[in-house]
């Protein structure tokens, strides 16, 4: 059950910045999305944290042998994680807005989701297999 925790913090996060796109038009009409209520600064550091806390979950639930060490081949989609943080932060640091800026950090999102959770996933089986 607690592995699928960062899973589930990493399918919000596909959601999460899926609302950066729609921050000034949510903000004109009233509508309190997480982005507007943050603002588009401190809800991109959000989701950085959010981001690197999934491999830290991992890291300590490994450590404290709740999952199999194995779980820790999800650690090779880091460099993923790394090229979302680093779209999202250029993204986040334009001066004007321009939606396809934040594309490729959407796309690192998802694909981070998918690797991360099927990686994870194979942990599990290879140490039920071995």
């Amino acid at each position: 059950m607690v592995a699928s925790i960062p899973v589930g913090i990493l399918i919000g996060l596909v959601l999460y910045i899926n609302e950066f796109p729609d921050y000034e038009a949510d903000r004109r009409v009233g509508k309190k999305t997480a982005v507007v209520l943050l603002g588009k600064t401190r809800a991109m550091s959000v989701y950085h944290a959010l981001l690197f806390f999934s491999y830290i979950i991992v890291l300590a639930l490994a450590a404290l042998r709740v999952i199999p060490l194995f779980a820790l081949m999800a650690l090779l989609t880091l460099p993923l994680a790394i090229k979302a943080f680093r779209a999202s932060r250029e993204y986040n640091a334009q001066e004007k807005e321009d939606i396809r800026a934040l594309l490729p950090a959407n796309a690192s999102t998802i694909m981070l989701h998918l690797s991360f959770g099927l990686l994870l996933s194979m942990g599990f089986v290879l140490d039920k297999a071995l």
